[in-house]
């Protein structure tokens, strides 16, 4: 394991100042790098070591300053993951890739902005339907930018208790403030759906209040992402919150071709025919995609010495399609 001169010197000047935000983003950054390396079981440690010591320590919403939240606070609210995807390996249209590439520069250059009153974007809401790349584009940012991703887990902040779910918000934007990351918010339209809705209770019109203030109010380096399949059913107040708005579209064919060139790569004497797999790629997204192609492989694998053919993948994707229609 190589560990850089600047790296030490973070680790020991955090502990002495009693940085553990900055000591666990050194390690968690320690930790990406080896992954990229391919020394996947030392990577997979010291992410299991900060996961369960990081929620252990106190969380003050300022390190001096009483009413910090604490481990039981936040348990089963935020789980901690360590990315190292790569901006290569997402395959969007180059509109949607070009908005990340440049959310990723900002964050890299925000010194530079802020000479000029500049700030980079930090709060983006994804929309798109599932499985077109919404997930793994905040792994990716936070795997390009060195920080770790915490995912909201919406089904434990969302109580059945009247007041519990703003208290959790609270709890949580109080961690983002004080905690660097990028934050995903899946599933968003479970808090954000629109506040007029004939169904709507008095309790989630408070609800998507208590976040539209919390996330107005954020002041932090931190990202916060929150991405929804279905973008109908935001509230319109939620637009001019967010700093971008991306929209993940469904792959056209050049893309699914691309994606499936790459995968395709390694395995021996491929020759596919186009022409006949674009008729079964019609309203899958890149995720569907994908899973048709890995038992399309594991098909050849098994029954084909490996060799991957146009029927193989037909087959697989013509069974995702029907799994989607049932």
């Amino acid at each position: 394991m190589a560990i850089s001169a600047s790296q030490v010197l973070a680790l020991v000047e955090s502990h002495a100042e009693n940085d553990d935000h900055r000591f666990y983003t050194t390690v968690l950054q320690m930790a990406a790098k080896e992954a990229r390396a391919g020394h996947n079981k030392i990577a997979q440690d010291l992410s299991d070591k900060v996961k369960k010591y990081q929620f252990k320590k106190k969380v003050h919403t300022n390190r001096y300053e009483q009413g910090a939240s604490t481990d039981k606070d936040l348990q089963g609210l935020i789980e901690l993951y360590l990315p190292h995807h790569r901006m290569s390996e997402l395959f969007l249209n180059n509109q949607t890739k070009t908005r990340l590439n440049l959310i990723v520069k900002e964050h890299r250059q925000k010194d530079n902005l802020k000479k000029y009153e500049l700030s980079p974007r930090k709060k983006l809401l994804f929309v798109g339907p599932p499985g077109t790349g919404k997930t793994l584009s905040a792994s990716v940012l936070a795997s390009e930018l060195r920080l770790p991703l915490y995912k909201i887990v919406l089904e434990s902040v969302i109580s059945k208790y009247m007041g519990d779910t703003a208290t959790h918000l609270k709890t949580i934007f109080s961690f983002i403030n004080n905690n660097q990351g990028v934050y995903l918010f899946d599933e968003f339209d479970a808090i954000g759906s629109n506040r007029t809705a004939k169904n709507d209770v008095g309790e989630s019109r408070r609800i998507l209040n208590s976040f539209l203030i919390l996330l107005e109010q954020l002041q932090s380096e931190s990202i916060v992402i929150a991405a929804t399949n279905h973008p109908q059913l935001l509230d319109s107040a939620l637009n001019r919150r967010f700093d971008d708005i991306i929209s993940f579209e469904l792959p056209t064919f050049d893309e699914v071709k691309s994606y499936l060139e790459n995968r395709i790569s390694i395995f021996p004497d491929t020759q596919l025919d186009w022409k006949k797999i674009t008729d079964f790629t019609s309203d899958l997204s890149l995720g569907d995609i994908e899973k048709a192609f890995d038992d399309g492989a594991k098909d050849a694998i098994f029954n084909n010495q490996g060799i991957i053919t146009t029927e193989y993948i037909c087959n697989s994707l013509r069974r995702r399609k029907e799994n989607k229609m049932e």
